[in-house]
């Protein structure tokens, strides 16, 4: 797999079968090949992950779909004001949480889709092609504010922790481990930032890990790796934290 930021919670990710492209809202999208289908995900509506200008992208030669959080709702007039003709619905599968989608793909592949609750709004994506496993959060976090009415907090964390459960499980069932997840590690939570980084790598199985919906504070990731260092248990996960990312562009 090829994995390329784009900006902020925007990945490209390119298997042999599929190029898949999640929360794009900013940046420099490369030159796909034109062979390949296309899978444009939107995880939910907030404006730092969903942006018109994917459905530019709708007459990608291998083919488009797109699959969104169920809380992106696009009336055709909504559609027509925006200058997208309506016929684009008749590719996009919207998916609330906790509901599966399997998309057929070139060669006799299929693209399997999980979703996960968020924290916030829409979902959070769990895709499996050609038997590797990729993770999205989207705003799927551990959400703790300082002010924030401890009830607030409470429940951040309970969901939050479901829902890591509930990804365990599925790896567990399959007997597998995500090969790449892409996981928020925002610094406006302040002290709060890695709560949300630690509790998915205490208890998901991956191999690569991408920080992201990092507002372009890039130096949280050598806070975080500092915060790893402190702690016996957490050293092992530092080789997982892809940084490079950011300076290269791509894996």
């Amino acid at each position: 797999m090829k994995v390329t930021y784009l900006y902020h919670s925007g990945y490209l990710v390119e298997t042999e079968s599929a190029i898949l492209l999640f929360d794009y809202f900013k940046g420099e999208l490369p030159a796909f090949p034109a062979h390949k289908p296309l899978i444009v995900f939107a995880s939910h509506k907030h404006p730092d992950h969903f942006d018109f200008r994917i459905f530019d992208l709708k007459s990608h030669p291998g083919g488009v779909y797109y699959v969104f959080g169920s809380d992106i709702r696009l009336s055709d007039n909504y559609l027509e004001r925006k200058g997208v003709d309506p016929v684009v619905k008749e590719r996009i599968h919207r998916l609330p949480s906790h509901r599966e989608l399997e998309l057929p793909l070139q060669g006799g592949e299929s693209l399997k889709i999980r979703t996960l609750k968020s924290t916030d709004e829409g979902v959070a994506f769990y895709v499996t092609v050609e038997n590797k496993r990729i993770y999205h959060a989207g705003d799927l976090n551990w959400w703790h504010w300082e002010g924030e009415v401890e009830s607030f907090n409470a429940t951040q964390e309970k969901v939050y922790q479901e829902e890591m459960g509930s990804l365990q499980s599925w790896l567990q069932e399959e007997g597998a481990v995500l090969d790449v997840a892409f996981v928020p590690l925002d610094p406006r939570l302040q002290d709060a930032y890695c709560y949300g980084m630690d509790a998915f790598l205490s208890s998901v199985p991956v191999k690569e890990v991408y920080p992201m919906h990092m507002w372009e504070d890039y130096g949280v990731i050598d806070r975080y790796l500092n915060h790893c260092e402190q702690d016996e248990e957490k050293k092992a996960w530092i080789p997982l934290i892809k940084k490079h990312i950011f300076f290269t562009k791509e894996t």
